[in-house]
């Protein structure tokens, strides 16, 4: 197998999407962002004929007051955090 269509990819990506909703914290969890045939893992960001096109899709905040933090690891997993400061003003991250 050697292309894809973009939408048929796209789609995929959502499939494997787990949305979870706190308060102010909205978190996107993909898992095993990989080939299922050979294991590689897969880009979320594709350049096409000079365009950047992002695989994976997250809601935004309407408000014009958000954060968005992206997990960053060697796993095959990846995780977004959205924090919307229109409820909340005050924000600690750490373990504790």
């Amino acid at each position: 197998m050697r292309f894809v269509h973009f939408e048929c990819l796209k789609n995929w990506f959502a499939s494997k999407r787990f949305c979870h909703q706190d308060h102010f914290i909205k978190t996107y969890f993909w898992q095993s962002l990989e080939c299922e045939l050979c294991k590689y893992p897969f880009q979320t960001d594709l350049l096409h004929n000079g365009k950047a096109l992002r695989i994976i899709e997250f809601d935004s905040p309407t408000a014009d007051t958000y954060i968005i933090l992206e997990s960053i690891s060697n796993s095959v997993s990846k995780v977004i955090y959205i924090v919307d400061f229109s409820k909340e003003t005050q924000l600690f991250i750490g373990r504790g």
